[in-house]
């Protein structure tokens, strides 16, 4: 068997281990750790089994979250084993929920680890626990609360905080995720049922923005290994045709689909041949796919921890990965804050939320439609300032801008819609441009920078002025006061001025008239 000294961890995982350790080497005790998603909980639960040297029942609740929590604890060296029929004689024992409440007590049993412990609370584990009264528990989860948000005293009697989000990303043991927002979203209309939302009405309600979900995916994450959330079936296999329609390679997942297919799907993301899986209330616990950057949330919830295991799917590091996306379609963000933000939380109380639930208040970037707080004055991802520091700048509905590497910002759609591609690129600075739709019906917001354009900059927006005059049939002084709102200095020096194009553009119109 591999020495546990050939493991490699670092100062949060160590410091937690030591802790864990001289809690559970004392006494029969029920422990319950608590870290984000992709800080290596499995690996710090296979530390102490080393540690302790008893035997181990490992519980989780999916077929696939078995095979993988097996394969890391036998890559760690361990002596493991997976119940299929009758419960094998290794050391470390894997197991699902479902199979192991209709078994007889393992002997000799030490430790039970529970993979996503927040279903601790259900029957199927308590018959399970109650079963071994000798053993100890350690359990593993991210988000330490029932789906109602109350505690898991009932369970555990310790909580060890690992550590957290924020920490974790300022280090850079996870990835920070650059998240895409709706500007609004009514979660008041929608109906509840039990917990959540009632999601057969949400799905009535989501499954027309389907093709805005397509279309944003290929704006913002085009060819990515992606993971979808939809309400219920039938809006996952609506969503799944809409990527197929644009020929993107697509596949459904739910809790129906036979074990041979899931598999094959995943494996099929993993190695690059689908880009896109949609799926019902299957990807959201435990799964790991190093790879995989980009979430679309194509469903609400109340739920924060179903929120935090949902986006959490994406922050897992990778050599070479990308930034990871979060294209938030159903106002999640809103409702439940950024995967960063701190929580506060306890095994009595669960997720403590102060006084009536309130949604978070966040700012959406109008230009790279990033989410924000309402304390950042400039964006994190594109470094335009948000609306509220612009006076006078119109509201606009539109996500549509993208800013581009050589710093300038290209219109790709027209906001409202209407289909028309506008391709005026503009530098972004510090002076808010307005600019058309070809098709007159909307209005689009792009920043130059008067104090440092350079004099070609300045030619050719007094170009683009002028010929504005043209279309609009006014005097050329138009675009000398449009070229001083712009710069603060008229355009002396400048071609196209009266004794050029001025003269020009007038000829240009009077023989227009004469026609």
């Amino acid at each position: 068997m591999a020495q546990h000294s050939t493991f490699q961890s670092r100062v949060y995982q160590t410091r937690s281990i030591e802790r864990a350790y001289a809690l559970l080497s004392t006494r029969i005790l029920n422990l319950i750790l608590v870290a984000p998603t992709a800080s290596g909980k499995t690996v710090i639960a296979t530390r102490l089994v080393h540690m302790l040297g008893v035997r181990v029942l490992f519980l989780a609740h999916r077929i696939e979250l078995i095979e993988q929590a097996a394969e890391r604890l036998r890559q760690a060296g361990l002596d493991v084993g997976i119940v299929g029929k009758t419960v094998p004689d290794n050391q470390v024992v894997v197991g699902s929920v479902q199979k192991m409440c209709k078994r007889q007590s393992i002997d000799g049993l030490g430790l039970i680890v529970i993979d996503e412990a927040h279903r601790a609370v259900g029957n199927s584990y308590k018959k399970i626990l109650e079963a071994h009264p000798g053993a100890s528990v350690l359990g593993l989860t991210a988000t330490p609360y029932r789906s109602d948000g109350k505690g898991l005293s009932e369970v555990f009697d310790e909580m060890v905080v690992v550590a957290t989000p924020r920490g974790l990303m300022d280090e850079g043991f996870i990835a920070t995720p650059r998240i895409m927002a709706p500007s609004k979203i009514d979660y008041d209309k929608l109906k509840r049922k039990g917990r959540d939302f009632d999601m057969d009405d949400a799905a009535e309600s989501m499954v027309f923005l389907s093709g805005r979900i397509v279309e944003h995916w290929l704006d913002y994450a085009k060819s990515r290994p992606t993971v979808v959330y939809a309400c219920n079936i039938k809006h996952s296999k609506a969503l799944t045709r809409a990527f197929l329609d644009v020929g993107i390679s697509a596949a459904h997942l739910d809790g129906t689909t036979p074990l041979k297919e899931r598999v094959k799907i995943l494996t099929d993301l993993r190695e690059g041949r689908v880009n896109v899986v949609c799926n019902v209330g299957v990807l959201t616990e435990g799964w790991d796919l190093p790879s995989l950057s980009v979430c679309v949330l194509a469903r609400p919830t109340m739920s924060t921890g179903l929120y935090l295991q949902m986006v959490g799917r994406v922050l897992r590091p990778l050599k070479g990965k990308d930034k990871p996306i979060i294209l938030d379609h159903a106002g999640c963000v809103r409702e439940h804050g950024k995967p960063q933000d701190h929580r506060s939380f306890s095994l009595e109380s669960g997720l403590e939320k102060k006084g009536k639930r309130k949604r978070t208040n966040l700012r959406i970037c109008d230009w790279c439609g990033s989410v924000g707080s309402v304390r950042d004055k400039v964006c994190a991802d594109c470094n335009m300032p948000f609306r509220e520091m612009i006076p006078g700048v119109e509201e606009s509905d539109s996500e549509l801008v993208e800013l581009l590497d050589d710093g300038f910002a290209q219109i790709k759609r027209c906001a409202r819609g209407c289909g028309e591609t506008v391709h005026r690129r503009a530098k972004w600075g510090s002076y808010w441009h307005l600019l058309k739709c070809e098709r007159g019906c909307t209005r689009q917001w792009v920043c130059f920078p008067p104090k440092i354009a350079s004099r070609e900059d300045k030619q050719r927006e007094y170009e683009f002025f002028l010929r504005e005059c043209l279309k609009k049939r006014n005097d050329v002084g138009w675009a000398s006061h449009r070229f001083r709102e712009v710069f603060g200095v008229w355009p002396r020096g400048l071609k196209g001025g009266k004794s050029d194009a001025g003269r020009r553009i007038q000829t240009i119109l009077w023989a227009a008239d004469q026609r």
